[in-house]
């Protein structure tokens, strides 16, 4: 049986350029039907970096939301010229799109130097865009998804180089690490990857350091100086990203602990992320057990397969099913559920507990069918590819493990693994027999997993924030209805967080101690009876989860 290879003349191929068709298609698709221009609301905490693109607009300077973590300034930047030509919130979901389909074309181009096929690159960019994580965060305002964007601009161009022995590609590369740095702070582990690789190589040399680490340890200082010196601390730099971080690392037993269960836990939905490649693979089983057969694995794959299946046996008895991390994916749907009442949200067969059983069992077979992949691609890989494993896997394992190190670890970081998991597949399949049309067919799965579970997501969110107005359009004060946290931040986190500013310093206030100051008199459920409190209104919502119409409720306290 034929493995699947590399086109022998890409530029010759009718279908070189089908993966950029595809991902133009499925985003343009994603616009018509969910018409992010028109989601004027925020979801989760992106109205942190809303709040900041009003500043910049409103201000002429850059000013960053006290809960606001990440250095987020080329963010904050792309946010305010899209908004200065969409206008309102919705815009800024867009550019968020945008660096989504970048990010994808981005990957494509990788691809291609490595001269991999177009239908296994339409492969691989499908499951990125597709799969639920990047799917749903992609119509938010968060830095995950351009982040991702400019760190896979990065690889590309070190890759570039890498390909064409011309240096001026390592230090666009470079730059571009710099922009990632200019997102969240793990962008300067970016350069890491191709450094280490060129050290192995023995062709490491002074001036290629100064290339690779001279421009991001510049803007690293430039902004660190900015950011303490013009600027001023924020609360989440003195609290999250410096303050709980040395807290949790400062308790090894309790961070061992967690590093061994997030490791896991983010091993099993990597797993489930990549599940469409496991279904082409294993479709072929017999080339996993016959004695001639393309699928080489070292000796030790064995041990490392058996370890991590007892591992993760023991903490499944111990956990129960998938999901595991908390923020985008869970029982309940996808998006961070931000109303009250949460267990009486219509989920349908999304919160089936046979059908997470089965995905934990799928996701575990990922994972295993991961480790052998990983061990044979890096022991069989071809100079170029050993280049690609080193600049994506290990700047994006140090990446990961540094956000790891954090007190609060949510499954949207696992973005940062899934090109380079992508990757070891992909290459892999160049030498395994990957079945394309059950692979294709995971990927419409997947793809219909997300589509319904954003779908789910924007329309509960669209009907909270129109019951809320409805109670402002009573008389109630908009910071008087409890309504979650971006309803509540909108309204009242600036206001607040200065009045706490005048009574104490910045690392006695508490995480949650600016909503202590609302004085709430009423509140959104998913309940449609909550006894001794007044309905005052409702707002439907249509889900793919139900055949029927939903409602978001509006209570007084």
């Amino acid at each position: 049986m034929k493995s699947a290879t590399p086109s022998a003349s890409p530029s010759k191929s009718p279908w070189e350029h089908l993966p950029v068709y595809l991902i133009l298609a499925f985003y343009g698709v994603s616009f018509l039907l969910f018409k992010p221009w028109s989601l004027n609301f925020p979801l989760n905490d992106d109205w942190t970096y809303a709040l900041g693109v009003n500043y910049l607009l409103q201000e002429g300077h850059i000013r960053i939301c006290d809960l606001a973590s990440p250095t987020q300034v080329l963010h904050l930047l792309w946010g305010a010229f899209c908004e200065k030509i969409g206008g309102g919130m919705g815009s800024l979901k867009v550019s968020t799109l945008l660096a989504a389909i970048g990010g994808a074309l981005f990957f494509n181009a990788s691809l291609k130097i490595l001269g991999i096929s177009s239908k296994l690159r339409s492969l691989a960019v499908l499951v990125l865009a597709a799969n639920p994580l990047t799917y749903c965060l992609g119509f938010t305002f968060m830095t995950d998804v351009p982040y991702l964007c400019w760190m896979l601009l990065a690889f590309l161009l070190y890759l570039k180089s890498e390909q064409t022995s011309m240096e001026r590609w390592m230090v666009l590369g470079s730059l571009a690490a710099s922009g990632a740095y200019l997102i969240r702070q793990i962008g300067v582990f970016i350069p890491l990857g191709y450094s280490l690789y060129l050290l192995l190589e023995k062709r490491l040399t002074t001036h290629r350091v100064l290339k690779l680490w001279g421009i991001p340890l510049l803007t690293v200082l430039v902004h660190q100086l900015w950011f303490h010196l013009v600027h001023g601390p924020t609360w989440a730099s003195v609290n999250i990203v410096s303050g709980t971080t040395l807290k949790h690392l400062s308790q090894p037993d309790v961070a061992f602990g967690d590093f061994i269960f997030r490791s896991l836990a983010s091993s099993l939905m990597v797993g489930l992320m990549l599940f469409p490649f496991a279904l082409g693979f294993l479709s072929d089983f017999r080339q996993f057990v016959r004695k001639k057969s393309s699928v080489q694995v070292p000796a030790i794959t064995y041990f490392i397969t058996v370890a991590y299946f007892l591992a993760c046996v023991i903490f499944l008895a111990r956990e129960g099913g998938m999901p595991h991390l908390e923020n985008t994916l869970h029982r309940a749907g996808l998006g961070t559920l931000t109303v009250g009442g949460g267990t009486f949200k219509t989920t349908g067969a999304w919160g089936w507990e046979n059908l997470w059983m089965v995905l934990t069992g799928l996701a575990l077979g990922c994972g295993l069918l991961g480790i052998a992949a990983l061990t044979s691609t890096w022991s069989l890989a071809r100079p170029l590819e050993k280049a690609a494993l080193h600049i994506f896997l290990t700047s994006s394992l140090v990446q990961f493990f540094t956000a790891m190190a954090g007190l609060k670890f949510f499954d949207r970081y696992l973005l940062i693994l899934l090109p380079a998991a992508l990757l070891v597949l992909v290459i892999c399949a160049t030498r395994w027999h990957l079945v394309m049309p059950v692979a294709y067919g995971g990927v419409a799965i997947l793809l219909l997993f997300s589509v319904l579970g954003v779908q789910d997501y924007l329309a509960w969110n669209r009907a909270k924030w129109e019951v809320a107005h409805q109670g402002v359009q009573q008389g109630i004060p908009a910071g008087e209805i409890a309504n979650g946290f971006d309803w509540d931040g909108l309204w009242t986190y600036e206001k607040n967080m200065e009045t706490l500013k005048k009574i104490k310093p910045l690392k006695s206030i508490g995480e949650w101690e600016w909503q202590s100051l609302n004085a709430y008199k009423a509140f959104t459920s998913f309940n449609s009876q909550v006894p001794g409190r007044q309905l005052l209104a409702k707002s439907p919502y249509r889900t793919p989860f139900s055949s029927q119409t939903q409602y978001i409720y509006l209570w007084s306290y």
